[in-house]
C-alpha cells in the first residue's frame, strides 16, 4: 500500500483571522491530527494568487488510504467540528484534497 495525502486549505477573510487560525492549527491542531492517525502534519502559508489573497494549506501524510479512512471514520468528526465551530462564522472557507502518494524522493 502507498502513503496516502490529506490536505485542507483555508481562505481567510483578513489577517487578523488568519493570526487566529494559524495559531489554533501550530499550537495543538496538528499535532491532534499526527496523534490522530497521521504519521506526519505540517503548515505552508500559500503564495497569493490574488492580490490580498490569504490561503494556508495542512498537508498530513497518512500510511496508507485505510489509515486514512480509519481517522476520517473516527477523530476527523470531532477535530472537523472544532474547526467549524472556532472559524465557520468566521469567513473562511475551507477546501479538502486527498490522494495516493505515487513517488516520494528526500535528500538523506
Amino acid at each position: 500500500m502507498s502513503e496516502f495525502h490529506y490536505s485542507v486549505t483555508a481562505t481567510l477573510p483578513d489577517e487578523a483571522t488568519a493570526g487566529r487560525f494559524i495559531a489554533w492549527l501550530a499550537e495543538g491542531h496538528i499535532a491532534d491530527v499526527v496523534r490522530a492517525g497521521a504519521l506526519r502534519g505540517r503548515l505552508i502559508r500559500l503564495d497569493a494568487d490574488e492580490p490580498g489573497a490569504i490561503r494556508v494549506e495542512a498537508q498530513y501524510a497518512f500510511a496508507d488510504r485505510r489509515a486514512y479512512v480509519a481517522y476520517c471514520d473516527g477523530p476527523a468528526v470531532a477535530l472537523r467540528a472544532e474547526g467549524i465551530e472556532k472559524f465557520g462564522d468566521a469567513g473562511v472557507q475551507f477546501e479538502r484534497r486527498t490522494g495516493e502518494v505515487l513517488v516520494s524522493i528526500a535528500d538523506s
